[in-house]
């Protein structure tokens, strides 16, 4: 592979990492908003329903007080009746809001003793009506000095109850978020380490395979420089590195080719003097033999 190569692939590889951390902390915050923005609702559904249900306790209390004071049967009355049965509906209907919400334990056994005093608060109602019909006035003045006082008493205990359940219900969903928005805080923390890890750990990689070669192909260069032309030249690398060294090679087989060839041109140089050099003692010694024979000749002449 070759060396840009390597370094595009760690570019992609850490861009990669960069953009998986991106991704994953934007699903992780996208998840937890959901859910704050869903329980959010969901908790201001169930306190606009336990305030509505108050309203209409409130309301169902003086009515019923209402029905106790009155002393014939006008239309006033009837239409007092009538306002508690509509109350009645009405709480009925946010009973059935808060049930069909999403409740804690706690809210639950809240919400079971709000239907109760309900329950009860009805029955007062109803009796209030019957002790009007039969013209009870002692019971009638009973009811309403202790029997109502002590109802409304009694449901605001139960709705500070509900509510109280509710607020507690809220405190533990904060606490859930924030430990849901710490645990995405922690993993984009760890993610961070591990890629920070990876780009060191992939840098000195890189670093290695290409700074350890070139000090491999350096010194096999000071070798050939020196005169070293027998230490084998190998590289199995397929990129820049590896076709240097083997370049590297290629001239250190040329100059030992070379070298050779001066070698052999100089062992061929050196058999050709020595055979001049013989030739020209036998052309010296037949010089000298043929000035002694002349010398010879010459003095048998004379005489």
């Amino acid at each position: 592979m070759k060396i840009g190569t390597k370094l595009w692939c760690a570019t992609a590889v850490i861009a990669v990492c960069q953009l998986g951390l991106v991704a994953i902390s934007g699903v992780r915050s996208a998840s937890s908003t959901q859910f704050f923005d869903t329980h959010q609702s969901a908790h201001e559904a169930k306190l606009d329903a336990a305030m509505q249900w108050q309203a209409e306790r409130a309301a169902l209390t003086a009515r019923t007080q209402t029905l106790a004071l009155a002393l014939d049967d006008s239309a006033a009355l009837r239409e007092v009746q009538a306002g508690v049965e509509v109350a009645h509906r009405n709480i009925q209907s946010q009973a059935a809001r808060l049930e069909a919400s999403a409740l804690s334990a706690e809210e639950r056994e809240a919400l079971k003793q709000a239907l109760e005093h309900h329950s009860r608060l009805v029955a007062l109602a109803e009796r209030a009506v019957q002790l009007r019909a039969s013209n009870d006035r002692s019971a009638l003045e009973t009811l309403l000095a202790s029997d109502i006082p002590a109802s409304t008493r009694a449901g605001q205990d139960v709705h500070q109850a509900l509510l109280a359940a509710m607020a507690s219900s809220a405190t533990q969903f904060k606490a859930a978020f924030k430990s849901q928005r710490q645990a995405t805080i922690t993993m984009a923390g760890v993610a961070a380490v591990l890629v920070l890890t990876l780009l060191v750990v992939g840098t000195r990689w890189l670093i290695h395979s290409i700074r350890d070669p070139l000090q491999r192909a350096v010194e096999s260069a000071r070798r050939i420089s020196q005169g070293d032309l027998a230490t084998p030249l190998q590289e199995g690398r397929q990129d820049e590195i590896g076709e240097m060294v083997r370049a590297l090679a290629q001239m250190q087989s040329s100059l030992r080719e070379t070298v050779t060839q001066v070698q052999r041109s100089t062992d061929s140089i050196s058999t050709a003097s020595a055979e001049i050099a013989t030739g020209n003692q036998d052309l010296s010694s037949r010089t000298e033999q043929a000035a002694s024979s002349l010398q010879q000749t010459a003095s048998s002449m004379e005489q």
